[in-house]
């Protein structure tokens, strides 16, 4: 049952890719306007909170994405 779900996601793995550099943009961004935002203001508490999740869905997507290519060369070898 767990090797069908990955499987499943595995065989995304263009999509995968595309979100890395998705969320890597979004980071940069987001470090961005931490760079130039005034500490204590609400914009500056938000940029915080979406480097949070920004930096969490990167990790997240990354080893999602490096277990597949993992898959890929155990069942290719």
């Amino acid at each position: 049952m767990a090797e069908d779900k990955w499987s499943y996601v595995c065989s995304q793995t263009q999509y995968l890719y595309t979100l890395i550099i998705a969320l890597f943009m979004a980071l940069l961004l987001t470090l961005f306007a931490l760079f130039f935002g005034e500490p204590g203001t609400m914009s500056y508490t938000i940029a915080i909170f979406d480097l949070v999740l920004v930096v969490v869905a990167f990790g997240i997507t990354t080893l999602v994405y490096r277990k597949c290519l993992q898959r890929e060369d155990v069942t290719v070898g």
